[in-house]
């Protein structure tokens, strides 16, 4: 060879090792994993957020009327709504 041709494969300390190839497995989805961009997974946020907010009025709102009646008085069963919001938020996590 000529003092002025080089190789390119060759490297500071002699031949680069050849790279192993990698086999890409298909990805596998579960049916129960939402999207971040979904219009399912909008929809379930904004019923999160609904629930939140319901929560946020109802809790201080249910004690400030209890204490005002009476401070021993039993507890209400809780209504539909409550009952919905915890089995909202038990689905969520």
């Amino acid at each position: 060879q000529p003092k002025g041709k080089h190789k390119l494969n060759k490297g500071v300390f002699g031949e680069k090792p050849n790279l192993p190839e990698y086999k890409v497995a298909a990805i596998r989805k579960s049916p129960f994993i939402l999207l971040h961009c979904g219009a399912l997974r909008a929809t379930w946020d904004g019923f999160i957020l609904l629930a939140t907010l319901y929560v946020a009025v109802t809790v201080p709102y249910s004690v400030c009327v209890s204490t005002a009646r009476e401070p021993s008085a039993a507890r209400s069963a809780p209504s539909v709504c409550d009952l919905a919001v915890e089995v909202l938020f038990i689905l969520g996590t």
